[in-house]
Order: C-alpha cells, then structure tokens, then sequence
C-alpha cells in the first residue's frame, strides 16, 4: 500500500472518531448544565479544557458564553478541533483514496459532510443542537458500520482501525482527566451533583449502561474510572483499545517499530489501579497513558506514512 494512501485513510479515521466524540461530549455537558441548579454547573470552557484549545480561544477575544464556545466547537470550519473542520478533513481524506473506499462508503462520508455543511450553523443554538448532534452520531455509526461491513480486510482497514482507535484512547483520557479534575478541584464539595457529572462522564464515552450492569446504579467515582479504563470488554475503554491496536500492527512487516510502545502502555494499565491512587496520581498516570499512545501515532507516520509500505 502507498505511504500516502495509509495515512489518508488513518486521518478520515481519526477526523470522523474526532466528530462523533465531541458531539457526544457536547450533547451530554448541555444537557448537564439543564439538569443541576444554577451555580453548580460546569462552566463552557469544560470543552475547551477537553481539547486544550483554550490558548487559541482566548487570543480570538471572544467572551466564554455558551453562544461563541458552542459556534467554536460545532460550525468553524477555521477551527481544528471543531465537529465541521473534522468532517470536512475526514472527506478531504477519503476524496483522494476513493479507490480503496467501498462506493457505499464514499457516498455516505460525502453525504455525512453535505449534512454538516447545511446544518452546522444553525445547531449552535440549543433549539437545534441535540437533534443535529444526534444525526451527526447516527450518521457516524452508519458510515462505521458500513466499513466493518463492507470494507477488505487488508492494509488499509488496519490503518482506519487503528486512526479510530488511537484517537478513541487520546479523547477517552482527555474526558476523563477533565472531568475529574473538575469535580475534585472543586472548593466546595457538591456531593449529589458530583454524582451526575460522574454520570455524564460514563454517558460522554456511551458507557453508562455497561457500567450500570457490571456495577449496579451507584456510580463511585474509582469504579467509573477503573471501568473506563481497564474494561476489556467495554469498546471505548482504554484496554480494549490498547488490545485491537496491538492485533492491528501485528500482521504488518515493520510491526517492531511500534511494538515496544504498544508494550509500555500495555505495562501501564498493569501498574493501573484507580482504587488505591490519589486523584493527583491518577490524573499523572493517565496522562503518561495518553501520550505514550500519541507516540504510536507519531511513530506510524515515520514508519509507515514518509516512506512506501
């Protein structure tokens, strides 16, 4: 396979995880904000923290009111973390590797990005913003289904799998980092709406109700954490993740230039245990998970990505 052609297909990936993630987070922190009373709510910038866009926010000058922070995250095109920029990368993507894409494929991306391009600017309001975002995430689902359904499994199902996956991981610790951080920073202890944010985090990663059946209804904040980290059955879970990456490099011939960091972070959800860390350790821990997964991208676009493969 072209070096181009993989990486193509690993950023429509990672450009369409990205979407689908953040509308999600988006969905569920709005709908948080209209569940618990005044003065207890997270604040917009939430969002910002979970991207680390908050250094390009400020120098746009705008004030941090729900109306710019959500046009920011939804409808700028201008904005890289933004759900429209990531679609449209995603079909700028996939527009150059339409030879190795299923038809169906192409024609529902395309359709995905016509959608957004026509909706985008009137879902910031909250009139519209749950109905587009859940079109956005139904349409996300079809096109992943489509691949899982139709798509070879060659080479370049290994590179799309893989941009889902380690972007899935890179977004799943930057929620769970922002969140918790959130509700132990907190000067005052809110007991009973730290419940609901610790809800809105298994929600914001569609984990709640797998979580619920293996726990029961009482969410405790280091089960929410272990479970979103070490499930090896949940999809979006940190171990999960971790285990069909390593599956995915594992047929390819330059597999050792990856191995040992799919070992390191395989290493450190071993040392993982949420039920006996400080907050503060826990937040270092995932961190170091976080990025040792960035290095695995890193590494795939010097390996596989700057040369032919």
């Amino acid at each position: 396979m072209l070096s181009r052609v993989a990486e193509r297909l690993f950023w429509t990936a990672r450009y369409l995880e990205r979407a689908e993630s953040l509308s999600r987070v988006i969905k569920t922190l709005s709908r948080l904000r209209m569940d618990v009373p005044r003065g207890t709510e997270l604040p917009w910038t939430t969002l910002l923290a979970i991207l680390g866009n908050h250094s390009e926010y400020r120098a746009s000058g705008k004030a941090a009111t729900e109306t710019n922070i959500m046009k920011f995250m939804i409808s700028e095109i201008e904005t890289p973390t933004s759900i429209l920029f990531s679609v449209n990368s995603a079909r700028e993507n996939a527009r150059t590797t339409r030879g190795v894409l299923p038809t169906e494929v192409w024609e529902c991306l395309n359709e995905l990005y016509l959608f957004c391009k026509d909706n985008a600017d009137r879902s910031v309001a909250r009139k519209n913003r749950f109905k587009f975002l859940n079109e956005l995430e139904r349409r996300c689902q079809l096109l992943n289904g489509l691949m899982m359904l139709i798509q070879r499994r060659d080479h370049g199902y290994r590179f799309i799998t893989l941009g889902h996956l380690i972007e899935r991981i890179d977004f799943t610790l930057r929620v769970i980092n922002t969140l918790s951080s959130a509700i132990t920073e907190r000067i005052e202890s809110k007991p009973a709406f730290d419940s609901l944010i610790w809800a809105s985090l298994l929600e914001s990663l569609a984990a709640r109700g797998s979580y619920r059946r293996s726990y029961g209804p009482l969410i405790e904040p280091d089960a929410a954490i272990s479970f979103l980290v070490l499930e090896p059955q949940l999809p979006r879970s940190i171990a999960f993740c971790v285990r069909n990456i390593k599956k995915a490099y594992r047929p390819m011939k330059k597999k050792a230039a990856v191995m040992p960091s799919i070992d390191m972070l395989e290493q450190l959800l071993v040392k993982f245990n949420a039920f006996d860390m400080s907050d503060a350790a826990i937040r270092e821990a995932l961190e170091q998970v976080r990025l040792t997964a960035s290095s695995i991208s890193d590494i795939s676009t010097k390996t596989w990505f700057m040369s032919e493969s």
